[in-house]
């Protein structure tokens, strides 16, 4: 296995930091992978690692304001359709590189509302398969009324600021967890992560006004019915996530965004909820349960889209 990396010009400005990680013979699929909110593509190593030792080809570029790409800490550059077309970008390329191979992507969490947008305004993407992970449906009338909320305050104080409600989220979402070991009791049950987690600088950055209003906004767009039956309908998509984690309201939100999907008239949509794992499924206890089974669905896939891998 071998690595490499690159810079990206974005959308939005600026350039991103992209890794790929490379089997020592051809690859026989790829998947590109779309991180979460304060975090970075580097963070997947060991599950790129793993697939790469499979004989993937897996790519992650960090989102403007995150981790090594340039741009304010915490601050997308463009805003959330910028960030989207980022993410078209990648998967051209990475379809360029390697014609006629699977090619799969997979969001986590921000990763994963990208993701959505990206599937509603780029519905001919040649992709083979897409897998959601930590996402959520929520109430529409709620997100938008909190995306003008947040908009106001950007407006007043600042779009670089940051708000006090970044750190009471993570005291609700932290709640189901006392007694609690770390603020982040939320992420996994495993406290060598959550130990990573916390001595990482580049996830130090907590998200500005500005970024979550455009992540709140992005989230709503997706919400809209008559947006998600634009998506490609035979396209398949995997929705996976801890039962307890607290962004897929222990799953609940999950159900109720695979059930959006087939409202729109998706075809092949999948459900997998773990018992008693929270929000990054990757960086869990049970990991390489998960690796396994992303692994199997991906081969599958691709074997029913007639594709070799």
């Amino acid at each position: 296995m071998r690595t490499e990396t690159c810079w990206l010009p974005s959308a939005g400005g600026g350039r991103q930091f992209a890794r790929l990680w490379l089997p020592d013979a051809p690859p026989r699929a790829v998947l590109l992978i779309a991180h979460g909110l304060s975090e970075y593509g580097g963070r997947y190593d060991a599950f790129a690692r793993w697939l790469a030792e499979r004989g993937y080809a897996v790519a992650a570029a960090d989102h403007m304001g995150h981790g090594h790409s340039d741009g304010t800490p915490g601050c997308f550059s463009g805003g959330w359709m910028a960030a989207m077309e980022d993410l078209r970008r990648q998967v051209r390329r990475l379809a360029q590189r390697w014609p006629g191979l699977p090619l799969f992507l997979l969001g986590h969490s921000m990763g994963s509302f990208l993701t959505r947008t990206l599937l509603i305004r780029c519905p001919a993407l040649p992709l083979t398969g897409v897998l959601l992970s930590g996402t959520a449906q929520y109430p529409r009338r709620g997100t938008a009324i909190m995306a003008r909320v947040l908009a106001v305050e950007a407006a007043l104080r600042g779009e670089q600021r940051q708000s006090g409600s970044v750190a009471l989220t993570e005291q609700l979402f932290n709640a189901p967890f006392a007694p609690h070991r770390t603020g982040c009791d939320w992420i996994s049950r495993d406290p060598a992560e959550l130990d990573a987690l916390a001595a990482d600088p580049l996830c130090d950055q907590p998200p500005s006004l500005g970024l979550q209003r455009d992540m709140l906004r992005g989230i709503a767009y997706n919400e809209s019915p008559r947006r998600l039956r634009r998506m490609n309908r035979a396209l398949p998509v995997l929705f996976f996530s801890g039962d307890r984690d607290p962004v897929g309201l222990m799953g609940r939100g999950v159900m109720a965004a695979a059930a959006s999907f087939q409202r729109a008239g998706m075809q092949q949509i999948t459900v997998r909820l773990y018992p008693g794992a929270r929000h990054e499924t990757l960086h869990e206890t049970n990991r390489t349960r998960v690796y396994a089974d992303l692994l199997d669905w991906m081969e599958r896939t691709a074997g029913q889209a007639g594709q070799t891998v």
